[in-house]
């Protein structure tokens, strides 16, 4: 695949929220800002991601 670049430029947000004393939430968005796709066409392949978490604290 010599039409794909490995690199990626990504800018990342996130919150985080304890729910209790034990429990948490978090949620993470990540932006690429580079075209993925090196080809001869104009084509625009760029990677969003949206991250959701629910934790518990152990300590």
């Amino acid at each position: 695949m010599d039409e794909v670049s490995s690199f990626e430029f990504n800018i990342a947000t996130g919150f985080g929220y304890d729910l209790t004393e034990d429990f948490f939430f978090e949620a993470s968005y990540t932006l690429q800002i580079n075209n993925t796709y090196t080809g001869s066409e104009d084509i625009k392949v760029r990677g969003n991601y949206l991250s959701l978490g629910l934790g518990y604290k152990f300590l």
